[in-house]
Parts: structure tokens; sequence; C-alpha cells
């Protein structure tokens, strides 16, 4: 059900325009893969200061459904939280011919470099650790 909301969520954003005939690059959407964490309102507003709608998926499946469907600009992810393991959801859509193309950012208090070439070894564009310097965050995401 919650899947289902997102993706009408999605659809309300495009309202102007078909679902069959979606044009992501005519709208500014983002898709941010997380908890109700300090750490996700923060780049929830970065996201939002920059102009782009925010989309908020909070389980693997519901990632990868509105992945496929809705093809947003990036998705930027937590590494984990609530069982969902970001480097396995970054791999899945990385794999996927329909997804891979969509720019992907880990985000993560963790400083550890395993982690980091982990998230790189997945397909991730980009592993932003914390402290996280909004002019900074703000420009790897448009990068």
């Amino acid at each position: 059900m919650r899947t289902k909301q997102l993706l009408r969520r999605s659809i309300d954003i495009l309202n102007d325009q078909a679902p069959s005939t979606i044009n992501i690059s005519s709208k500014k959407i983002m898709y941010l893969v997380g908890g109700d964490s300090e750490d996700t309102q923060f780049v929830e507003h970065q996201i939002r200061s920059l102009g782009y709608e925010v989309v908020i998926a909070r389980t693997k499946s519901d990632a990868i459904a509105i992945a496929k469907y809705a093809k947003p600009l990036a998705i930027v992810s937590e590494i984990s939280f609530n069982n969902l393991k970001g480097f396995e959801l970054c791999r899945l859509l990385k794999e996927d011919a329909r997804t891979n193309s969509i720019p992907f950012f880990f985000i993560s208090d963790q400083k550890v470099k395993p982690d980091q070439l982990l998230g790189f070894q997945t397909g991730a564009d980009d592993y932003i650790v914390k402290p996280w310097e909004p002019n900074e965050f703000r420009s790897r995401l448009l990068a």
C-alpha cells in the first residue's frame, strides 16, 4: 500500500502529464531513501533548497518500485536503516537497465573506508560523509 501512495505522490508532482508520458527531466524530483532521522531531515531540506521535489521511500521495495516507474533525477540513500541495506539497494538498481543510469548517492556518518569502497563497488556515484557542510553537500548533488 505504501508503494502505491508514493507512486501517487510522484504522479501528483507530475500532475500535468499522464503517467505514460512522464518526462522527469522537465520536473525536478529526487528520491530520498531513509528513516525519520535528523540526517534524513537535513538531506531533505538541502534537496528542497535546490528547488527539487522530494519523495521519501522508507523501504527497499518502495525505492525500487519508484525508481523503475518514475525515474527520478537522483536517489540519495542512507547506508542502513529499518533493516534496509543501502548497498544491496544500490547494487539492485545499478544492475537493472531501467534504473542503472540514475545517479545514486550514499549519505553516512561512517568514515570507514571499507564502507566507502563497498559503496563505490556497488555502483554509487558518491559517498557523502558527515559532518556535512551545506554548500558542499548541495554541490555534490549537482555535480
